[in-house]
């Protein structure tokens, strides 16, 4: 089914709204844990906050070099920090700062929007590299599925709030 260049553009933009609402919730979640409880993983083996903040931006790093061929923006350190498999580190010094995470958690989502806002017409359902198609078929799908993985990791921020007896949070 062909879509016209307004339907397009709409659901582009519903995708860009969504990105915008996860990611605005997830870092709220985030912001409101006490620095020195970033670490924190309840039962000792679940991801916390700190590998959470670095995860999301070498995640929407990762999705830029997938589907531009742009080389990573990040330290290589990132990769096995924050892409591999192994259960995140309770030691803080293991991790770059918070702030120096936070920063590229907003500078690799904000290349990602201007990637998508570069978008010509139709680009929305160019096919999504073979990596992520267990993801979306497509571009504008990739986003949907990006929206979802910061909310599958606000939910583990989440967790780790509950644990410490923190409050809820309502976005």
């Amino acid at each position: 089914m062909t879509q016209n260049i307004h339907e397009q553009s709409a659901i582009t933009e519903g995708a860009i709204g969504r990105l915008a609402w996860a990611r605005g919730f997830a870092e709220s979640l985030i912001a409101a844990v006490p620095d020195d409880r970033l670490t924190f993983q309840p039962g000792g083996n679940t991801n916390h906050a700190l590998w959470i903040i670095g995860h999301l931006a070498a995640t929407d790093d990762a999705v830029l070099m997938m589907c531009t061929g742009q080389p990573s923006a990040l330290p290589e350190s990132y990769d096995a920090l924050f892409r591999g498999r192994d259960r995140p580190s309770p030691n803080a010094g293991a991790y770059p700062s918070e702030e120096e995470l936070f920063q590229a958690m907003r500078d690799r989502r904000a290349a990602l929007l201007a990637w998508v806002e570069g978008w010509d017409d139709g680009q929305a359902f160019t096919p999504a590299p073979d990596e992520l198609q267990a993801f979306a078929p497509d571009w504008v799908q990739t986003l949907y599925a990006l929206a979802a993985h910061d909310l599958f990791h606000a939910g583990q921020v989440a967790t780790c709030r509950a644990a410490l007896g923190m409050g809820v949070i309502h976005r």
